[in-house]
């Protein structure tokens, strides 16, 4: 569910994830699952019941960029890392 109450669709979860430039280990990390079950979620794949769905979504709803990012470095969708 979304802040709506409407299921959110896979490209809604990638979408809001790339728009706060998190990798998907990053959103795995923080919603406590692999990054697998991230990749799947981000596909499509809609579980009939699942605890870990919300925890993924409050990730995303929940994550904001840090206030001063000087010298961080942010994660890529590749792994890689960039200075900010």
């Amino acid at each position: 569910m979304n802040a709506n109450g409407t299921q959110a669709s896979g490209a809604d979860l990638r979408a809001r994830r790339r728009s706060l430039g998190l990798s998907q280990e990053t959103v795995a990390r923080t919603a406590m699952c692999s990054t697998g079950y991230v990749r799947l979620l981000e596909s499509g794949f809609a579980p009939g019941r699942s605890d870990v769905l919300p925890r993924v979504i409050a990730a995303l709803t929940t994550s904001e960029a840090p206030a001063d990012n000087r010298g961080l470095a942010k994660e890529r969708d590749d792994g890689a890392h960039d200075r900010l």
